[in-house]
């Protein structure tokens, strides 16, 4: 009789259990279809309410991009994670992969070389960019596109890859609100990386022109100059560069006209405005053979004395007769 009472009472506990269970599943499952109704709602998309075994979603256009809000499972063993995603399908190519720096960043560099950089230290210290090619990166890397990357990926954590930008964190996000500002940063970073003219040259030329960053406007200019010589675009990034405010285009641009062009980088070097890398370069560019160290500094130094590299001589005409690649490791302005 005690025994029976026992299995009795074994049993009644574990319904009780497995109801309980049911219902906070169903209870859940409610808010998160709750969730999902606001948002397709927000951003006028289609609401899914999904099915026993699949989650509520909120799907469709938006903007001329396919967007899909929804949460997944994923099984380990004994336990299980849900998580909360965000996936915004785009027509970038599908090589580009943009995220945040990660710990092990930094071997990825070393090893592959592959980390593509914009020359603003701040970014290319926050950012880890890679593409089939230097050009489809910087291509894409313009004002609009540089804010929208703090957003979407600095802040937020996204990342871009295999043509689609995607969001992803742990749980499931019943806030709408937060669901919904988040798309929205994804988009503006898919409408940004998209806002190309289809021609890397033309971008380029339109960054090294317009940019407001001097720093980037240089990168841009450098990668025409190696990548893209013969181009009518690099002839017209060149000479815009050389009617440019910032001294770093126009010694970039004087670069290129060889021996020409040395009168020029020389009244920048006694300037002082050149940034302190591209000092250096000047220097050693012209050799002592055109003024030596003590013409070449600039009034005021205090240091006052420019290293003039034994090998100064060499590769004094244009960039565009250096090798096609150069090491992307990053140089401090």
């Amino acid at each position: 009789m005690v025994e029976a009472l026992v299995t009795f009472a074994t049993i009644g506990m574990v319904a009780a259990v497995a109801a309980l269970v049911v219902g906070i599943t169903l209870l859940t499952r409610g808010k998160w279809k709750a969730t999902m109704l606001a948002v397709a709602d927000g951003l006028k998309l289609q609401y899914d309410p999904g099915s026993f075994t699949k989650s509520a979603s909120a799907y469709g256009m938006h903007d001329a991009f396919h967007v899909k809000v929804d949460s997944y499972t994923v099984s380990s063993g004994n336990s299980q994670q849900v998580y909360t995603r965000i996936v915004v399908g785009t027509d970038l190519p599908r090589s580009l992969r943009f995220k945040k720096e990660g710990m092990f960043s930094g071997f990825k560099k070393m090893f592959t070389g592959s980390d593509v950089e914009v020359g603003i230290d701040v970014f290319d210290e926050a950012f880890l960019l890679d593409g089939r090619r230097e050009l489809d990166v910087l291509s894409r890397m313009g004002g609009r596109a540089r804010a929208a990357m703090w957003q979407a990926i600095g802040s937020g954590g996204a990342e871009v890859k295999d043509g689609e930008i995607v969001w992803t964190t742990g749980g499931r996000v019943k806030d709408p609100g937060k669901l919904i500002a988040t798309t929205r940063a994804l988009l503006e970073l898919a409408k940004a990386l998209s806002d190309h003219p289809g021609r890397n040259g033309e971008a380029l030329l339109n960054h090294a022109s317009n940019d407001r960053d001097a720093r980037f406007r240089r990168t841009c200019l450098q990668a025409l100059i190696r990548e893209l010589p013969n181009s009518e675009a690099t002839r017209t990034a060149v000479e815009r560069a050389a009617h440019d405010a910032d001294a770093g285009m126009r010694y970039l641009a004087a670069k290129t006209q060889g021996t020409a062009g040395h009168e020029l980088i020389r009244a920048l070097l006694r300037s002082g405005d050149l940034p302190e890398d591209l000092r250096s370069e000047a220097a050693a560019l012209l050799g002592p053979g055109f003024g030596g160290g003590l013409a070449l500094a600039p009034e005021g130094d205090a240091a006052g004395r420019l290293a003039i590299k034994e090998e100064a001589g060499r590769g004094a005409l244009s960039e565009a007769s250096e090798p096609a690649r150069r090491p992307r490791g990053k140089v401090k302005q």
